[in-house]
């Protein structure tokens, strides 16, 4: 029979978006795209509504709440609100992220340039 293991379908989607979306984050960034941060607003909507709205209707559906009848999410849908919620996660991170990258870069590249050691890796 095995031994039991502790599986969560959402938290695997998450995950699993993150990777992808990282991914398609890498390539379109590689192509020489210019990805902006999704707005809050939509990030609420998309990212954080759906996970939410499962979350809290099971909850409240239990003891002590019964605020309706017993309601148990499906893994389908488990995996499709965690799916969009790491999605959206990387569309709101991934061009904060890069942009400080960025500025950490030229900062770096200023100071080492500065002192000579720029040039002489630049030299070798």
């Amino acid at each position: 029979m095995g031994f039991k293991v502790a599986y969560c379908e959402r938290d695997v989607a998450i995950y699993g978006a993150i990777f992808v979306a990282g991914l398609i984050f890498a390539a379109a960034r590689a192509r020489g795209y210019r990805i902006k941060p999704v707005h809050w607003i939509i990030y609420g909507i998309i990212g954080i509504g759906p996970i939410a709205l499962d979350g809290f209707s099971q909850l409240l559906s239990q003891p002590p709440f019964h605020l309706w009848a017993l309601r148990e999410s499906t893994p389908l849908l488990r995996t499709l609100t965690g799916f969009l919620f790491g999605a959206m996660n990387v569309w709101l991170a991934y061009p904060y992220v890069e942009e400080s990258f960025g500025e950490i870069k030229i900062e770096l590249e200023a100071k080492l340039s500065r002192i000579g050691v720029l040039k002489m890796a630049n030299d070798r």
